[in-house]
């Protein structure tokens, strides 16, 4: 009898409890962009997206946004944090700047934390995934590296050239 009451009595306390828990939910749209650019050599080609941030909370929440990268700093963030009322959505602006072609992906951690400061927020992640077409540094180091070998034949070609004229006079 005495388990019966205690699994009973551990039941209403958590039943009670789970009426003052108070969870924030984030919702996001764009959670995932693949896009496929051209990039002009020797230009920054500007590239303006957004991912749409929504507050389905009752209470007002801060957004944060972070952007995490592994290829060096091509996204730009317009604006990194901001209010969002209860209901309210808005557009998280951000600038996509690539100087070369080649494959990036990048992510944006959005950020949902409560207005005091207390209690758990959530972290939202939108991966951004570019497909340049255009030159690469790989591709110019290339071509740079045959013109320099074309350069040293020609020079080569030439210094033979005159020493063979030279060779010629003497006799």
């Amino acid at each position: 009898m005495d388990k019966k009451r205690i699994l009973i009595a551990s039941f209403v306390c958590m039943v009670f409890l789970i009426g003052f828990v108070s969870s924030l939910t984030g919702s996001m749209g764009n959670a995932r962009m693949v896009l496929r650019p051209d990039v002009e050599f020797l230009d920054t080609t500007t590239i303006e997206k957004y991912i749409k941030v929504n507050n389905v909370n009752d209470v007002p929440i801060n957004i944060t946004l972070l952007e995490s990268s592994d290829k060096g700093d091509i996204i730009e963030i317009i604006e990194d944090s901001f209010v969002l009322e209860p209901g309210e959505s808005k557009e998280a602006r951000f600038d996509i700047n690539l100087k070369w072609g080649g494959d990036y992906s990048e992510q944006i951690n959005v950020l949902f934390s409560p207005m005091e400061g207390a209690g758990a927020g959530v972290a939202l992640t939108s991966t951004v995934i570019i497909y340049a077409n255009g030159m690469t540094k790989a591709k110019v180091a290339t071509y740079l590296a045959g013109i320099l070998v074309l350069i040293l034949l020609i020079l080569l070609a030439i210094k033979k050239r005159g020493h063979k004229n030279g060779e010629k006079k003497k006799r």
